[in-house]
């Protein structure tokens, strides 16, 4: 992971990510494959003048790439998610919705039980798909998939 979290601490790192992504985009692109970035704590922790790396990230990726924000590690490296999705505007495609207590290494709970101020978080991305995801869950899975999909639904 030193190797991950140093890339997005520097402005030469955050290059040369975003040389990899691009090459890789250019490539896909000959096979009507389209990229897509996900991002995770590391890359939101650090901060350039106010601006959270996967911000400048966004910046140097060519328009053909798009982000899946999971607004949960969004939150675990210090941003406010739907500000952030605001920032980000259309280059969010898609959304990784999850809850729990924002704290690296705590397991996830249903979505709508935890301290995700999820409505806002839906409300900046309106357009971006919305993707369920546990990376380490508190309860039953399936109980907490359910909840989650009920508490979507009466969002609606």
């Amino acid at each position: 992971m030193a190797s991950r979290t140093r890339s997005f601490s520097s402005l030469d790192g955050l290059r040369r990510t975003a040389d990899i992504l691009n090459g890789i985009a250019e490539k896909a692109a000959g096979h009507q494959i389209r990229i897509g970035y996900h991002n995770h704590w590391w890359e939101i922790e650090p901060t350039f003048d106010g601006r959270h790396a996967v911000e400048l990230l966004a910046d140097l990726l060519e328009p053909s790439l798009f982000l899946e924000i999971d607004t949960y590690w969004a939150a675990v490296g210090g941003a406010d998610p739907a500000a952030l999705l605001t920032r980000l505007g259309d280059k969010v495609l898609a959304l990784h919705v999850k809850d729990g207590p924002v704290r690296q290494g705590e397991p996830q709970v249903a979505v709508g039980t935890g301290a995700m101020p999820v409505p806002e978080i839906l409300a900046a991305a309106p357009k971006a798909a919305r993707i369920v995801e546990f990376d380490e869950c508190a309860t039953d899975l399936f109980q907490a998939l359910a909840a989650s999909r009920d508490y979507l639904v009466g969002l609606a």
